[in-house]
């Protein structure tokens, strides 16, 4: 390893576990392997050292041969019909290779995980669904003049009143945010709503002895990660080879093979150092039209949004109103829930029908017998695009539950521990969609039991529950496959088709392999092969967020 980078013997270790309170880890859970190098035992993170040494470039910081770059012209209205876009000016700027709009998309021109109405770029003709569409690209031999050129581009435009209220918008005589003048027209409420229900809450509201309506709000959050969007593509053999930051890299393949008209074979994705995510870089940004760009110039093309552009394209946690009514018994115990929730998607749809169908299961506290009405959906707006951020729409649905549930302590007369404490949820219960708990969700009691004395013994504190489905949830089979290849008697190579984003699946499948063969960690790689990523969506991508 260069610049004598060495692991230390020990890892530091944080107080995970609350031990400045006297709390430990269940010794359930503290195994260890007998082969020294297997799970349970402390490694270091898979490339964790390079990273930490500046020895792993960012996309951005990567250079190649005869290298041009591009910069993005994104449209300044959120909802506005594009009548021209004037590139003259821009094409005559010094260092100006080539200018590209939507003519130039050789296959398919949308893109998005569920929905490909996402355009790489807006035509002329139709109408900007957010302020985070692009419009036009300029490749120049210099980052500078690229950004300058692209400055210099007008867009005449036909500016329309932007569609921003999510409530408004789900109206059936709402007008449609993609209409008939966008590339993919669609109804304003996105896939089909979440809905599920058990039992009669009308009735149990009519005899509870305490009945609690509230309506929540929450805001859009950025993810504010540190590296903006950035992407290098050349041509490699008969393909193109893209070097990308995204947290998919199985999808960035797929859709960039539909762009330039090519088989996925052809494609191929190298997974780079990643500045932060959050799950903001799952929908596909600018890999697209970087490859499109060096496949049509036979060059190699980085671009990299600037600050402002990324803050403007990329997603933000949904803004939600969340509208609760909530039955419980004299002690606290929760008869019924009903609940209705709409997630503003903004401009495209990316992972909104998923985030809310995740609101919708997670919101209703986990006893069985409380019956529940609950319906959830997502909208388009001319809002920034929502996506997936650190929860996957179940922490705005906590927020107001938990929230909920403290106004219930007040009416019962207890304090949060205690109206939590009646209503956990524990093995053999049904939680809110008649899934039975397995042992595993005992946590939840064990965690509330560990923090009883410093809640109630604390000047000031708060306590919540919440629970997070694990993998990719719905049913699928979680599954994983890695293919162990042997290069010579001291390197073992790890091929698998997840992506690594700092959460360490990249090492977790090191370990996996040390305690199944036996071998050390010293002698292992690990990295992304195109071979094994289709089969990884398919068994459950979760576990990538950082």
């Amino acid at each position: 390893m260069r610049n004598g980078g060495k692991l230390p013997a020990e890892p530091r270790r944080h107080s995970f576990f609350g031990e400045e309170f006297g709390l430990h880890r269940n010794p359930r859970f503290e195994f260890l392997s007998t082969k020294g190098h297997g799970i349970g035992e402390s490694h270091g993170a898979v490339g964790g050292i390079q990273q930490v040494l500046g020895e792993r470039p960012y996309v951005d910081d990567m250079q190649m041969p005869g290298m041009l770059h591009g910069a993005m012209v994104l449209s300044e209205h959120p909802r506005a019909k594009v009548l021209a876009i004037h590139t003259d000016a821009a094409a005559a700027s010094p260092g100006v290779e080539r200018i590209f709009t939507s003519r130039d998309v050789p296959g398919e021109r949308g893109a998005g995980l569920a929905v490909p109405d996402l355009p790489l770029f807006v035509a002329v003709g139709e109408t900007t669904c957010c302020v985070g569409d692009f419009l036009a690209m300029v490749v120049a031999d210099t980052q500078f003049h690229a950004r300058q050129a692209a400055a210099k581009i007008t867009v005449d435009y036909d500016v329309l009143e932007p569609i921003i209220d999510p409530l408004k918008a789900s109206e059936p005589d709402s007008p449609r945010v993609h209409g008939d003048d966008t590339l993919r027209p669609a109804p304003n409420i996105i896939e089909t709503p979440t809905k599920f229900g058990r039992g009669d809450v009308e009735a149990a509201f009519r005899t509870a002895a305490h009945v609690i309506e509230a309506t929540f709000a929450t805001q859009a959050v950025d993810p504010a990660f540190l590296e903006p969007e950035s992407c290098l593509a050349y041509p490699q053999g008969k393909g193109m080879k893209v070097h990308s930051e995204s947290q998919g890299s199985v999808f960035d393949q797929q859709t960039v093979a539909r762009v330039l008209n090519m088989p996925p074979a052809d494609v191929e994705i190298e997974l780079s150092a990643s500045g932060g995510a959050f799950g903001a870089k799952e929908e596909l940004s600018i890999q697209a039209q970087t490859a499109m760009a060096a496949y049509l110039l036979g060059r190699p093309v980085k671009t990299t949004l600037t600050r402002e552009q990324s803050t403007q394209h990329h997603v933000k946690r949904h803004p939600m109103i969340l509208k609760y009514k909530v039955a419980a018994d004299a002690e606290g115990h929760l008869l019924a829930v009903k609940a209705r929730i709409i997630g503003d998607a903004g401009g495209y749809a990316g992972t909104s029908g998923k985030c809310l169908f995740a609101s919708g299961v997670s919101l209703v506290r986990p006893v069985s017998r409380a019956e529940r009405d609950v319906q959830s959906h997502a909208v388009y707006t001319n809002n920034p695009t929502s996506g997936a951020m650190r929860g996957f729409g179940t922490n705005q649905a906590h927020f107001a539950i938990e929230a909920v549930m403290g106004m219930l302590a007040e009416r019962v007369g207890v304090d949060g521990w205690e109206i939590r404490s009646r209503n956990i949820l524990n093995p053999g219960d049904q939680f809110a969609t008649g899934q039975v708990m397995r042992e595993s969700v005992r946590g939840l009691r064990e965690s509330l039991d560990a923090v009883k004395e410093i809640y109630r013994n604390a000047k000031f504190a708060g306590v919540s529950c919440g629970i997070k489905s694990t993998g990719i949830g719905n049913g699928t089979t979680e599954e994983g496959r890695v293919v162990v290849r042997v290069i010579d008697a001291d390197h073992v190579e790890i091929l698998n088709g997840y992506t690594e984003m700092g959460q360490g699946v990249y090492t977790a499948t090191m370990q996996a392999v040390c305690e199944e063969t036996g071998l050390p960690d010293t002698i292992m790689s690990v990295r992304w092969d195109k071979e094994l990523a289709p089969s990884a969506v398919r068994r459950g991508r979760r576990g990538r967020r950082r």
